[in-house]
């Protein structure tokens, strides 16, 4: 049975943001559901492989952009099966769990809509 650990090191907040990221000439669309200082799950097609190195932006609601680097650190393939690389916290959303390499902009940003937010309460993983 494989078992996963949770690798954060902090606490993720409840977001709801619009995000856009590219890579190349891919461009997703998809919403923020959980944010921290390093890293969100991006609720989008997880058509990008994990690994995949992405620029990031990020509509914090009413307070600008936050501009980033980052990179596919597990992808949720739920609707597919349930099928996912990652930690499978998702329920029935597909979509990418992303870190954050480098905040270009925007990094003042994130303190305040984290600390406003509630903390994202992340199930067990279920069992097989």
């Amino acid at each position: 049975m494989n078992s996963r650990t949770e690798r954060r090191s902090s606490e993720r907040c409840i977001a709801n943001c619009q995000c856009w990221i590219e890579q190349e000439s891919i461009t997703l669309f998809g919403t923020v559901t959980n944010l921290s200082p390093n890293g969100l799950f991006l609720q989008t097609l997880p058509i990008l492989e994990t690994g995949t190195e992405i620029d990031i932006r990020i509509s914090i609601q009413d307070a600008g952009d936050l501009l980033a680097r980052g990179r596919v650190a597990w992808k949720s393939n739920a609707h597919n099966n349930g099928n996912s690389d990652g930690p499978g916290h998702y329920g029935n959303a597909p979509g990418l769990g992303i870190e954050f390499k480098q905040i270009k902009k925007g990094s003042e940003l994130l303190p305040d809509y984290i600390s406003r937010r509630p903390t994202a309460s992340i199930p067990p993983e279920k069992k097989l």
